[in-house]
């Protein structure tokens, strides 16, 4: 009786799961046909391999992230085009294959040892903070408010429902990595396994490389994000330039590396092949970061080598070793390819990484402190500052940067914060960066209890001091970047670091905190709970959409199409199904002119219902509720005296809409409601 009550949960969490993945897919994904006939194969592929197969679907999984970024670019689906990120929709089905065999298989007991409190504090951190800011921006419907309105939730006009996708995809953006993170150090248990995942990942880069090649050689337009391509740059299979260089530098570190490891003989000596155009292509990706961090990996392979081979040698030569020649052709070929391009006549094939980097060094530190990144980061401080226990909440840093510049007079707009740390701190406050600083001390242990394996004379020790050295350039960027929503970015890392913790020492028995400390890891749970309650407050009160819109006037308009004109009223909006238009009522009498065109309006009524939002978003006054019988244009008028002074919001209300593509064939795919004439006051009553 007690597994068959486990197996229903079970059953249950995965019927929740595959819902949700349905409806995230309907919401996010691009319904493209020959998009999705490219996808989704490799999704279910990716699933079903999954299930009946484990190790197997993380293999698939690792191989696929890097190469699968760009396929929206192939069929005109850009940046200007909202949609979930490939490798996110790619982990989504993956862990569905992970429940899936979870259900009906055996728990897979995560190896998380001392990582386990303050992972599952951060991971549940993360997620009360989304669904608590999710549901801020959705201004708590269903809970307060029915149906849901599409309100405006800062001075950049971004809607209520723009504000939500940017909460769930931050927020999975933390889970998801941290998932692959437990799952890949779950089901590669042996060093065999760890090192063949990470030869899947590396092969997947080279074959990106290829592609970034072919981008460098014909113009970079071919699967290039318009971003990118409008900068010159190259962005491979990633989802853009600056990803796919940071992603080329942590990959030709790994192979660095290897590569240059003394004592493997011949072993690893090819990897250079690879290597070489790697490190040409991050010239062109625009990544200042990539280049900087990867001199910097370098700098650390040539040290840990240098020692490695004196021990190897036993005080002999060091001339003996691979190191010392492997790092001066390296120096070499960078200097060699750096001057070449840097200095080339042609404008068109000038290194824009190396331009960039020329500008930084020139502008000097003061001068970044005051640029665009530096106002960013003051930003992310201000948030901090203002919200310290919680922050603005998950995935709203993007959302609440133009609020936040409103008023304090900037006018910056980004995706992120440009600093990883300060972005958590921006969106969970204090406590964010505190549970992830105890996952870093707790990570920084584990690091240095293993990396002096790094100067043994086995493969081990060449597989530890390259995925160190990747690791490495990626800790760097993040201080310049965060990478939020590059989550193949993301995902590299945690699968080096994965595999890194694989192939180095095991913690012992003992070190884990799993089985031990109750009453602190209930503490700790109710501290979370507290900062969730004091976040659910700001989100109640200074955070409020109410409040946003009275303190910055926000103009709320949702709801409506782009402005068109007839000759008969001039310029009019078309609704859908509800919209909303914020007025000020200066005069007593509101004219609104209004119309419908449902083709068969004659034989069924379209019912119109009007109401005003007024003082709070929660109380709404009866204004109007009618027929259209027909499709002439016909001014309806009000009397507003009560409402005299204030600013609301004239809500509209259509009980049915039609589809001019579906219902008559006309290139039209939008569901109209009713046509909408600017609203005008008189003060006087009508005649």
């Amino acid at each position: 009786m007690k597994e068959l009550v486990k197996r229903f949960i079970r059953l249950l969490i995965v019927l929740i799961y595959g819902l949700g993945l349905v409806l995230f897919f309907q919401t996010y994904v691009p319904l493209v046909r020959p998009f999705l006939l490219l996808l989704v194969p490799l999704l279910g592929l990716t699933a079903f391999l999954t299930m009946f197969r484990p190790r197997s679907g993380i293999y698939l999984f690792i191989f696929l992230v890097p190469l699968i970024n760009n396929f929206p670019y192939y069929f005109g689906i850009h940046e200007d085009i909202p949609h979930a990120p490939t490798a996110l929709v790619l982990f989504l089905f993956f862990f569905l294959g992970i429940l899936v065999r979870y259900l009906f298989g055996k728990p897979l007991g995560f190896r998380a040892g001392k990582l386990s409190l303050p992972l599952s504090l951060f991971l549940g951190w993360v997620f009360l903070s989304g669904i608590i800011t999710f549901f801020r921006y959705a201004d708590f419907f269903p809970f307060l408010d029915r149906p849901f309105f599409d309100y405006v939730t800062n001075t950049f006009g971004v809607s209520a429902g723009g504000a939500m996708m940017s909460v769930v995809f931050t927020t999975l953006s933390y889970l998801s990595a941290f998932s692959v993170f437990l799952l890949a150090g779950t089901l590669l248990h042996t060093k065999s396994e760890g090192r063949r995942a990470v030869f899947f990942l590396i092969t997947s880069v080279f074959l990106s490389s290829i592609v970034g090649g072919i981008q460098l050689l014909t113009g970079r337009e071919w699967g290039n994000s318009m971003i990118s391509f409008g900068h010159d740059l190259v962005g491979g299979t990633f989802k853009d330039s600056l990803s796919f260089g940071v992603a080329l530098a942590m990959a030709a570190s790994l192979l660095l590396g290897l590569a240059s490891r003394p004592g493997c003989g011949a072993a690893f000596r090819w990897l250079y092949v690879p290597f070489v155009p790697m490190v040409i292509l991050i010239f062109f990706t625009g990544s200042k970061g990539a280049l900087v961090s990867i001199l910097l990996a370098a700098v650390f392979i040539f040290s840990v080598n240098r020692t490695a081979a004196r021990r190897i040698h036993q005080g002999g030569d060091i001339r003996r070793s691979r190191a010392r020649p492997a790092g001066i052709v390296i120096l070499v070929v960078l200097a060699l390819v750096g001057g070449y391009i840097g200095f080339q006549s042609g404008q068109e094939n000038q290194s824009s990484t190396l331009s960039r980097l020329n500008y930084m060094f020139k502008e000097g530190p003061l001068q970044l402190m005051a640029s665009w990144r530096g106002r960013l980061w003051e930003s992310a401080v201000r948030m901090m500052g203002q919200y310290p226990l919680t922050g603005v909440g998950c995935g709203a840093y993007i959302i609440e940067l133009s609020n936040f510049n409103t008023e304090y007079r900037s006018r910056e707009v980004s995706q992120s914060a440009e600093n990883y740390w300060l972005h958590a701190g921006a969106e969970l406050g204090f406590a964010g960066l505190l549970l992830l600083l105890w996952i870093g001390v707790v990570l920084y242990t584990r690091f240095r209890r293993i990396l002096p394996g790094a100067y043994g004379a086995d493969s081990d020790g060449a597989w530890i001091v390259g995925l160190s050295a990747g690791m490495i350039v990626y800790a760097v960027n993040l201080f310049f970047h965060t990478y939020i929503w590059s989550y193949e970015v993301g995902y590299i890392f945690w699968i080096f670091l994965a595999v890194y913790l694989t192939i180095g020492e095991r913690e012992p028995k003992g070190l884990s905190d799993q089985k031990r400390g109750g009453a602190r890891i209930t503490a700790a749970c109710l501290v979370v709970f507290l900062l969730g309650g004091v976040h659910l407050w700001n989100s109640f009160h200074s955070l409020s959409i109410e409040n946003r819109t009275r303190s910055l006037g926000l103009f709320q308009q949702f709801g409506l199409y782009v402005k068109e004109r007839n000759p008969e009223v001039g310029r009019f909006h078309w609704t859908g199904k509800t919209a909303g238009l914020l007025i000020d009522v200066k005069k007593p009498y509101l004219f609104l002119p209004m119309h419908v065109s449902h083709p068969d309006v004659r034989q069924k009524p379209v019912g119109v219902r009007l109401r005003l939002i007024v003082d709070s978003f929660h109380r709404k006054v009866d204004l109007d509720e009618f027929e259209l019988i027909n499709d002439a244009w016909e001014t309806k008028s009000y009397d507003l005296h009560e409402m005299m002074g204030r600013r609301v919001i004239l809500l509209i209300e259509v009980d049915r809409t039609w589809n001019p593509q579906r219902d008559k064939g006309i290139p039209d795919p939008r569901n109209l409601g009713v046509a909408v004439g600017l609203p005008y006051f008189r003060g006087k009553r009508p005649g």
